[in-house]
């Protein structure tokens, strides 16, 4: 699944960004796509590091045993 959405930048950045992407041969959207990957990767990590075992059960005990909605099923 892809979602297009937009962002205002400074004209400096987005040269930086697309001499970078220019450099290693790929697209602006490519090498800002890659970049949020590993910024919320990172991000995700750093803080699920920080929760406990207990945390996780606290977390899955909230969780409803209702069946999902037909479009949520596996």
């Amino acid at each position: 699944m892809t979602l297009t959405f937009s962002v205002e930048v400074p004209d400096s950045l987005y040269e930086k960004a697309k001499a970078a992407a220019a450099e290693k041969g790929e697209t602006v959207e490519h090498l800002v796509s890659e970049e949020l990957y590993r910024l919320f990767d990172a991000y995700w990590t750093t803080k699920s590091k920080k929760l406990t075992w207990e945390d996780y059960l606290r977390v899955l005990d909230k969780a409803s045993d209702a069946e999902p909605e037909d479009f949520d099923k596996l």
